[in-house]
């Protein structure tokens, strides 16, 4: 016998869809249950609900109560799609029945869509206006249908689902502590400290003789500048720029990849935008700074959001195209700026997340298939 509704939640949580209820919800024997989700500026709540306890007037009634209670909410996001879920043991026609009027999508605020599945057929009922997805939707519902071994050793209440199903996210936490985002912050400072007691950090021939790039150099064999070039900084507000970026995107970052992964990430963009330097910058330019790296990092969380189309403790891939766009402007107007650096990095980063979220999620997939 399927336990659909378990399995239901199980799936919705494992693709980070949030309950809306207590943590002390039990699961077991439910017949109607509540999840939300806010993708790049939208929200959709998903509504399901067991045929067997409906009432074609009351179900009438908590539709319009539950969509004028989204509308105080609709200023706050780009659209609201409430999806009404209808679980079914036979073939019924749920639009006539329970007189709903399906209509297109055409830019409106609130859009709410119907649905049904009938347990003794693995498909979704859906008018054919209407979209058959959202949000992944379409899958996590047809998926419910098998039941999963693991949840024979879990408890009943929501709490317990949300231990387990957190394994199974994409978006599930790799590191407690962003301790490679403090040892370089660290590193950075008291490389810029040795370099004030030597000769400055806005001379030329200092920054040169600490490691900072120059075309000519490299191009001579001294390839290490594509490292240390990037923990060389040009002045005080360079550094503080800098760490401060660091701090905020590293620290959200690096507890979703991992400590080593998140290095790669940082180390790889800053060297990718140095070569972009190399590639685009005009004449023996002297360049140096974190920027390619830290824009790495800005482009991994888009690259990630794209994909999962969830947001990186808070940042999204909005967010990302917002940042770059600033940059590109900026760089315009102050010719000191290396946009080639921070474009680079940003490009390097950008398909790094594409790639880490695309593998974690068949990695996911196939630990879901196995259960």
């Amino acid at each position: 016998m399927i336990d659909y509704f378990s399995n239901l939640t199980f799936n919705l949580l494992s693709h980070n869809y949030i309950f809306s209820g207590e943590d002390d919800f039990n699961i077991k024997n439910t017949k109607e249950l509540f999840f939300y989700k806010i993708e790049n500026g939208s929200f959709v709540l998903f509504h399901a609900i067991s045929e067997s306890v409906l009432q074609k007037d009351i179900f009438q009634s908590k539709l319009n109560e539950n969509i004028e209670l989204l509308k105080k909410d609709e200023k706050n996001f780009k659209n609201i799609f409430f999806v009404t879920l209808i679980i079914c043991d036979d073939d019924i026609d749920i639009f006539e029945k329970y007189s709903l009027e399906p209509q297109a999508f055409s830019g409106q605020k609130i859009y709410p869509i119907y649905w049904a599945v009938n347990l003794n057929k693995k498909e979704l009922i859906y008018d054919k206006n209407q979209p058959n997805d959202i949000f992944n939707l379409n899958k996590i519902i047809l998926d419910s249908y098998e039941n999963k071994k693991i949840l024979d050793e879990v408890g009943t209440n929501i709490s317990d689902y949300k231990a387990i199903a957190k394994n199974f996210s994409t978006l599930k936490e790799h590191a407690k502590e962003p301790l490679v985002t403090y040892i370089l912050i660290i590193l950075n400072i008291l490389y810029f400290g040795l370099m004030e007691l030597n000769g400055g950090t806005t001379l030329t021939d200092n920054l040169i003789k600490f490691g900072a790039f120059e075309k000519s150099l490299i191009f001579e064999g001294e390839i290490y500048r594509f490292i240390t070039s990037c923990f060389i900084h040009i002045g005080f507000s360079h550094l503080f720029y800098n760490m401060f970026a660091l701090y905020i995107y590293g620290q959200s970052l690096e507890k979703y990849l991992g400590h080593f992964l998140f290095l790669a990430v940082y180390i790889f963009s800053g060297i990718f935008g140095d070569f972009a330097t190399l590639l685009f910058m005009p004449g023996n330019v002297v360049s140096a700074g974190a920027s390619g790296c830290i824009y790495g990092l800005v482009g991994c969380i888009g690259g990630m959001s794209l994909i999962s189309r969830n947001n990186i403790r808070g940042f999204s891939f909005h967010s990302f195209i917002v940042y770059i766009s600033i940059t590109v402007i900026m760089g315009f107007f102050d010719l000191r700026m290396n946009n080639a650096a921070h474009l680079g990095g940003a490009l390097f980063g950008f398909i790094a997340g594409i790639i880490i979220e695309l593998i974690k999620r068949k990695i996911i997939e196939k630990k879901l298939a196995q259960i």
